[in-house]
């Protein structure tokens, strides 16, 4: 979903939902990656991993919530400054997103704000 977010996200449609989120879905995996590295000796060969071993993924996952929680916030500050210059304004009243209130619609022209997607 991140990536295809990212990809709508550019091609600057007539109107959009955009949300912060989208950057968190793309940054997931790597986010997640770890953990994952972590479960394999343990579903494959069946021991323990080592406390050192741990530490250093769960160092590398923390890194990776930190880039991902900073590319939110940069790639949101530009994405919004960008919507602007193209002459968007944020819908009012739109409670849009994957839970409402987590995105905000935005249209090129007032009356889009009220049509139904689809």
């Amino acid at each position: 979903m991140g990536l295809s977010q990212f990809r709508m996200y550019l091609t600057y449609p007539d109107s959009l939902t955009f949300s912060i989120w989208t950057v968190f879905a793309f940054g997931f995996a790597f986010f997640f990656s770890p953990l994952l590295m972590m479960l394999v000796p343990v579903i494959l060969f069946g021991s323990r991993v080592s406390i050192y071993y741990t530490r250093k993924l769960f160092s590398i996952m923390i890194i990776f919530l930190s880039v991902t929680v900073f590319l939110m916030i940069l790639f949101s500050w530009w994405y919004k400054s960008s919507l602007k210059e193209k002459g968007y304004s944020e819908c009012i009243n739109s409670l849009s997103g994957w839970m409402p209130g987590t995105g905000a619609k935005y249209a090129k022209h007032d009356v889009l704000c009220y049509k139904k997607p689809g």
